[in-house]
């Protein structure tokens, strides 16, 4: 009963900053679909096979908004938190980074992460006179094994970028580019690594070609991305363990001053 208690309390909390979030999110969601958009459409419109394109690329949209979400929220809860005193209270409250992550995590992926795929899916289908039942062809079982792995991504990705801003005084800087990377890897067909296991070694990679695969349009084998699954899971949840905790032991050390 107290695993449920803790897990009803977490959704409770997390649905808390989501409607506390509900603006920027609605930001964050329409600026999404616009760049998405932007940033597919010549691709999709060039190609000279619309649907596999729209196949391709459209599903990523889900990872590399979560994962870059995951990197904002990691800068709010370290720094810009911590200047109005609200972290203090989080801390308080015993709701660590890690904690502060997984709770908002349902309600990012509908809203940040498939709002987006859905619409502008749609939109380019509508503007390719491409019939939206494509999106019929769904795998429900491939597309629901990747979320786990989605979330364990989001946690690790969190966390890692959270531990970075407290250590490095480049943060900001180096954030950047982490998130530049990230966008270019997950929308690129990793054709790109020498061994397909080696999607491990990228937060998320293996998430996204479960979306695709969800569709058939993968490049990993899907046997294989099944396989990778569990092991994701596990090692990213462990690693985003590992390093929520040293944060909170930056903070116990040096108290939760705003890093600039």
């Amino acid at each position: 009963m107290s695993l449920v208690r803790e897990v009803r309390r977490s959704l409770l909390v997390g649905y808390g900053m989501f409607r506390m979030h509900l603006t920027s999110y609605l930001s964050s969601t329409l600026n999404a679909l616009l760049w998405m958009t932007l940033f597919l459409a010549p691709s999709v419109v060039f190609s000279s096979d619309p649907l596999s394109a729209l196949l391709y690329l459209t599903p990523p949209v889900i990872g590399v908004n979560i994962v870059l979400l995951s990197i904002g929220l990691s800068q709010e809860y370290v720094t810009w938190l911590s200047e109005g005193g609200e972290l203090d209270d989080l801390r308080l409250a015993n709701l660590t980074l890690w904690k502060y992550v997984a709770a908002t995590f349902p309600f990012d992926f509908l809203v940040v992460g498939f709002a987006p795929f859905l619409l502008s899916a749609l939109l380019l289908s509508w503007y390719l006179g491409i019939a939206p039942t494509w999106l019929f062809r769904l795998n429900a079982a491939l597309f629901a094994l990747s979320i786990p792995v989605l979330m364990a991504s989001d946690l690790l990705m969190a966390s890692l970028i959270g531990l970075l801003y407290l250590k490095n005084p480049l943060a900001r800087a180096v954030s950047q580019v982490i998130q530049i990377l990230f966008v270019v890897v997950l929308f690129l067909p990793p054709r790109y690594l020498p061994e397909q296991y080696m999607a491990l070694l990228v937060p998320g990679l293996v998430a996204v070609e479960l979306l695709r695969a969800s569709f058939g349009s993968n490049t990993i084998s899907t046997s294989l991305l099944v396989s990778m699954t569990v092991p994701a899971v596990i090692s990213y949840l462990l690693l985003s363990l590992l390093a929520s905790r040293l944060v909170e032991k930056h903070f116990l050390k040096f108290g939760v001053e705003t890093r600039y």
